[in-house]
């Protein structure tokens, strides 16, 4: 009799090992993306002793909100500052803070002086920082001039010489003190697509017309130079016009010859992408989208050298509007937000060079 009470119990124990299992496994499945869990295969998990083992410790670190167009500029010692951009749903923010990645917290700074997204912002030195133009509500159309200067360690900003004309989704790439704004969208309502390209003097305070390329906005520039040190930048993707037709072109301005030189396209279309500068000569492309319904997943490796792409692990989720990072001690990127099927998202990622992968960024 005592026999069969204790195979009964041992029975009873059994599916209910058997129902927490099942119950780790779709909660693993769940998380998983979030705790670096994608190389493993739950199904070969089999002990309830193994699934405790997967259980995260800890969770990864996220931004304080859901957001994208914003600005993130690297300040130092795994501190950057993320400005303006849309967060959690069509909140258009002038939010100004600096992110701790090492502990997970922020610290605001005295706020933009208008609520933008889509804007640029370039490390003049430094302490100074150069917000140029913006989108001031997602339905509303309205883009701004202000060109304004922010001293982080003041906490202040200083008025410069507005734009020529309101715009957004352009690139500004600071190159010995002058700041080369490049296309975007201008005027008001729906704008248009433009090819203005403009030099802004950070001394002098004034600015000056250049050579103009196609008209593009949406796309992604990062400084470069060659072998005999001229420099310039580098213009990936973009839309070409308002109807947001992709492309997969890329191009370098030289500063010195005021002129365009066409470069390998891009393995795939990207607009609204980011890239990042691995400090070798090598720049990661990553996010954006396709066409007006698409994401873009996988990534990619420029080589200014070379003149070539070489395809690169798929982010976790396609989205576009993020911003990146390079990050010296861990040879890698980090990379920011963005706006996914859902909207804005709250995800920092990290992508390890060496491994090419991919991993949820974890307090340090």
């Amino acid at each position: 009799m005592f026999e069969l009470e204790c195979i009964k119990k041992a029975k009873i124990l059994n599916r209910k090992t058997d129902d927490l299992i099942n119950e780790l496994k779709k909660f693993l499945n769940v998380v998983k993306s979030d705790y670096n869990l994608t190389n493993i295969d739950l199904s070969e998990q089999k002990s309830l002793r193994q699934l405790i083992r997967l259980i995260p410790q800890k969770p990864p670190v996220k931004l304080p909100d859901k957001i994208y167009g914003n600005t993130t500029i690297f300040i130092s010692n795994y501190k950057v500052l993320i400005s303006g951009g849309v967060k959690n749903t069509k909140q258009v923010t002038n939010d100004n803070y600096v992110y701790n990645l090492v502990n997970a917290t922020r610290s605001s700074k005295t706020r933009l002086p208008e609520a933008v997204t889509n804007h640029s912002a370039v490390v003049i030195d430094n302490n100074n920082m150069l917000f140029s133009g913006g989108l001031k509500g997602i339905d509303s159309g309205t883009r701004t001039l202000v060109n304004t200067v922010y001293n982080i360690t003041s906490n202040t900003y200083t008025s410069k010489t507005n734009l020529r004309k309101e715009r957004e989704r352009h690139s500004a790439n600071n190159i010995s003190g002058s700041v080369y704004i490049l296309g975007g969208v201008e005027g008001e309502g729906i704008g248009v697509v433009n090819n203005k390209h403009v030099c802004f003097n950070y001394a002098a305070n004034t600015f000056s017309s250049k050579a103009t390329s196609t008209a593009f906005a949406g796309h992604s520039t990062s400084n470069t130079r060659n072998s005999t040190f001229s420099f310039g930048y580098l213009i990936w993707g973009g839309i070409t016009n308002i109807n947001n037709t992709v492309t997969n072109k890329c191009s370098t301005y030289w500063t010195d010859t005021n002129t365009f030189e066409n470069k390998v396209n891009m393995l795939n279309n990207r607009a609204f992408l980011t890239n990042v500068d691995l400090k070798n000569m090598t720049v990661l492309i990553a996010g954006g989208i396709r066409d007006a319904s698409n994401y873009c997943l996988g990534s990619s490796i420029y080589s200014v050298n070379n003149d070539t792409y070489t395809a690169k692990a798929n982010l976790f989720e396609g989205k576009c509007y993020l911003t990146g990072i390079y990050i010296a001690n861990n040879h890698g990127a980090i990379l920011f937000g963005g706006k996914n099927a859902k909207l804005g998202s709250d995800k920092i990622d990290y992508y390890n060079v060496a491994e090419n992968k991919y991993y949820r960024w974890w307090k340090t």
